[in-house]
């Protein structure tokens, strides 16, 4: 059997195994030749990516502070390690609930010890830091993925409005009004001539 066969992945694992999922998707979306007949199918995929991309980002943040929180929770626990025994001692039932309403945020100043684990790498600054590349990575493909659904509007917006019973319609209802207006754009642009060039006077 190979080694770690069935082993449950942890939260950080399955954020970076869905990163590289959708990032591979994202370039298969992003490198597509886009062609009439396949342009609704194309700009669903450019548009459902950048939505899963838009969701990572904000689950790596939210997982992000979280571990922020257990780490800033545990660092005060241990510079309040006499008060929290005196409670246990105190309270041997309910000590437990004293110590998480009162260690953090009565006898000990939260804001002052959060700055404080923030410089020592272990707070919210420190932590958004170790995943800014992947976040920056994350806004990159997503501008591009808006980028490339908006010139595929921009050329096929007729093609893939004669398309009605696309699945890009049924999940995406208010997409129908741009792509008539992206549709009219072009439209007007094809007959509209263009400005004749100015010609010069003999002498001047």
């Amino acid at each position: 059997m190979a080694s770690g066969h069935g082993k449950k992945l942890s939260a950080d694992q399955k954020l970076a195994q869905m990163q590289r999922s959708l990032l591979a998707a994202a370039d298969a979306a992003l490198t597509k030749p886009l062609q009439p007949q396949s342009a609704a199918d194309t700009y669903f995929a450019l548009i459902c990516v950048k939505e899963d991309l838009e969701d990572l980002r904000a689950n790596i943040f939210a997982r992000t502070r979280q571990k922020a929180d257990s780490k800033r929770f545990w660092t005060a626990f241990g510079m309040n390690t006499p008060l929290v025994a005196g409670l246990l001692l105190l309270e041997p039932v309910s000590g437990t609930v004293a110590v998480l309403t009162t260690v953090l945020t009565g006898y000990t100043p939260t804001v002052l010890i959060k700055r404080m684990l923030d410089d020592h790498r272990v707070g919210d600054a420190a932590a958004i830091k170790s995943v800014s590349m992947d976040i920056e990575t994350i806004d990159i493909i997503t501008d591009a993925l808006k980028q490339r659904c908006t010139e595929v509007s921009d050329r096929y917006a007729k093609e893939m409005l004669a398309d009605k019973d696309h699945r890009l319609f049924k999940h995406y209802r208010e997409l129908t009004e741009s792509f008539h207006r992206a549709a009219l754009r072009r439209h007007v642009a094809a007959y509209t001539p263009e400005p004749a060039p100015r010609q010069k006077r003999f002498g001047t």
